[in-house]
Parts: C-alpha cells; structure tokens; sequence
C-alpha cells in the first residue's frame, strides 16, 4: 500500500472525469502519508471539478501550508474562490500565485476575471495585458482583455482585442459574435 499508487489512481481518475473515485483514492493517500501536499491538491482539485468549490478550499490550503512556495496551489485555490464567489479571497490568492512565480499567465488571466467579476476594469486591464505579455498566444486573454475594454465602452480597443482573440483561434464562435457586437457598439457611438 503505497501512497504514490493512490495518487496516480487518483489522477488517472481525474483524468477520466470519475471525481468521485479521485476523491476516494487522494483519502487513501493522504491517509498513507499526510505530509505530502500533492495528494491534498488532488483531492482538491476532485472536489473542485465536481464543482464543490466550498470543499475544496481546505484542501488547497492545506497543500499550500505543507507547501507555501508551489504557485500552483495557490492558484488553484484562487479558482476554487473565484468559482465560490469568494473574490476577494481570490484575489490574494492569484497574487500569492503570482508573486512565486510572476510568469503564471494562468494566475494572471483569473485575476483579470476575478477584477472584472468585482467590475474593477482597469485593474483587470492591466491583469490581463500581463497575462498577455507571458502567453501572446492564449486567445482567451485578448479575449478577456476585449471583454474589460466593452465593459468599459471603450469599444475600439474591445474590438482590437476580439480581433486578435478570433485571429488566434479562428473558430471561435464567442468571440466571432462579441467582434462583431463590438464593431456595432463603437459604430454607434462614433455616430453620437
């Protein structure tokens, strides 16, 4: 009974979207070896894929005091936050993220959306300019980026940023449609 066995038990699972028995192999991990703070982000990130977001949040914070110096972990318990509506607390915690490692693009794109969720467009602004700055190719980002500019109305840079979402992923129904919307918006308001 080897704990290492459980947690690739349990990451096979993962993979397999069968969260229930991730869960149950992580347990038995731990259970083996609670000192190894992989198998409590495992087990976290099973409760979060099965969208039990309030669940886990201990464990990733469990992971992270066995292990404050992993961005990972605390960038996956500011997804586990950001989806439980906890955005301040996701907010410190993609920073944390961030600040170990300053090129997580991942961290930096979710805190643009943590920003925009809050309606701090400026602040989510310059997340997601730095996301793009790690990532250039991560359609999602200008996306994103597109999305805090509209939010704004500020309508031409939204579609400047749309434009490079939809160059990098062509077939992209959601930002083929948000372009396009964007492009009417900044018509419109150039007729004002």
């Amino acid at each position: 009974n080897e704990p290492g066995y459980y947690c690739n038990l349990g990451n096979s699972y993962l993979i397999l979207e069968k969260y229930e028995e991730a869960m149950t192999a992580f347990t038995a991990a731990i259970m083996l070896n609670s000192s190894d703070a992989s198998y409590y982000c495992g087990l976290g990130h099973s409760y979060h894929e099965s969208e039990q977001y309030v669940k886990a949040i201990p464990k990733f914070k469990k992971a992270i005091q066995l292990d404050p110096n992993e961005a990972i972990y605390h960038y996956f318990l500011g997804n586990a936050y950001l989806n439980s509506e906890q955005y301040a607390e996701a907010i410190k915690a993609y920073e944390e993220a961030i600040q170990i490692n300053p090129r997580n693009g991942l961290a930096l794109n979710n805190l643009g959306a943590t920003y925009l969720e809050v309606e701090q467009y400026a602040d989510a602004i310059i997340a997601y300019k730095a996301a793009i700055q790690v990532e250039p190719n991560e359609a999602i980002c200008h996306y994103n980026l597109g999305e805090a500019y509209d939010a704004l109305e500020n309508y031409s840079e939204a579609v400047c940023a749309y434009k490079e979402a939809l160059r990098l992923d062509p077939n992209d129904d959601e930002y083929r449609t948000s372009l396009v919307t964007a492009q009417k918006k900044c018509r419109r308001f150039a007729k004002r």
